[in-house]
């Protein structure tokens, strides 16, 4: 099936800037299909298939990796708070939520 570039940024939550430039490399990818209009992408095409695993297996190591370095962020704070304040131990966590909930906000 032949899908639009905005279509094509939705699936993989890119720009459809980002679709334009791959477009634009030489040679140009094999999906890529010039129609009346413009241009569409060959999802069936297997260099498209494996395009859209590529992406999708990078956004997934890119979002763990940043919830590895929230955590690490989280337990340095943790650890300032705690050794730098005479606060008891639900108050400190209570604080840590409150921190985390405008940090996510």
């Amino acid at each position: 099936m032949l899908i639009t570039i905005y279509r094509a940024a939705k699936i993989l939550d890119l720009s459809h800037e980002a679709i334009r430039k791959k477009q634009n490399n030489i040679p140009r990818p094999g999906y890529f299909v010039d129609v009346a209009g413009g241009v569409r992408i060959d999802d069936d095409h297997p260099e498209w298939k494996s395009y859209v695993e590529n992406v999708k297996l990078r956004n997934k190591i890119n979002g763990a990796t940043f919830e590895a370095k929230e955590k690490k962020l989280f337990t340095a704070v943790y650890s300032v708070l705690n050794s730098r304040l005479d606060i008891p131990e639900d108050e400190l966590m209570d604080i840590l939520d409150e921190i985390e909930s405008k940090y996510e906000a």
